[in-house]
């Protein structure tokens, strides 16, 4: 193994308790430090909207706290309840769905709004998590990772190579 996708979703302990997620911050800092001394490369995913009482500063904050978790590259989306499970059921109940169009239901565009925020503003703070992704500031550690579980003949082989710049341009207006 030589990455690993954790779904930290949330660095707010009541939240995660509220969610019943049956893990703490303190365990994926733990996590993350046994798989960085293995050189396993960290993909860390947090879920906007999961806190249906945050505010936007709120979730600014908890954004901005992650460029200092040691995860060598994290993802966001929104919290999109799927079909069936007792996380739409209850955000139902509350109210907060705002679509039943399943073709949206991409954990890319907003399918519900929480009680301090908005499906825009929900979705404005997913493009602000992209641009202050820090996948750019951490290359050297995530290379050297691949280097060391991978080998280099990996990472110069010219079909990787062309699909991470492909991949890259797709998204390049992201980082702007």
């Amino acid at each position: 193994m030589w990455s690993v996708f954790i779904g930290i979703e949330s660095i707010n302990e009541e939240t995660l308790k509220e969610v019943r997620k049956g893990f703490n911050f303190s365990k994926v800092l733990k996590a993350l430090e046994i798989l960085h001394k293995n050189n396993i490369i960290v993909i860390g995913n947090l879920i906007i909207g999961l806190d249906l009482n945050a505010t936007e500063m709120d979730i600014k904050k908890e954004i901005q706290f992650m460029k200092h978790v040691d995860v060598d590259i994290i993802s966001y989306c929104l919290l999109t309840p799927f079909p069936g499970s007792e996380t739409l059921k209850d955000l139902e109940a509350k109210n907060l769905i705002i679509t039943k169009d399943w073709s949206k239901y991409t954990v890319f565009d907003p399918v519900m709004k929480t009680f301090q925020l908005s499906p825009k503003i929900l979705l404005d703070l997913l493009y602000y998590s992209f641009r202050e992704l820090k996948i750019l500031n951490n290359w050297r550690g995530i290379a050297s990772r691949i280097v060391k579980t991978r080998g280099l003949i990996f990472v110069l082989n010219p079909i990787q190579l062309i699909s991470l710049i492909k991949s890259f341009l797709k998204v390049r207006y992201l980082f702007k």
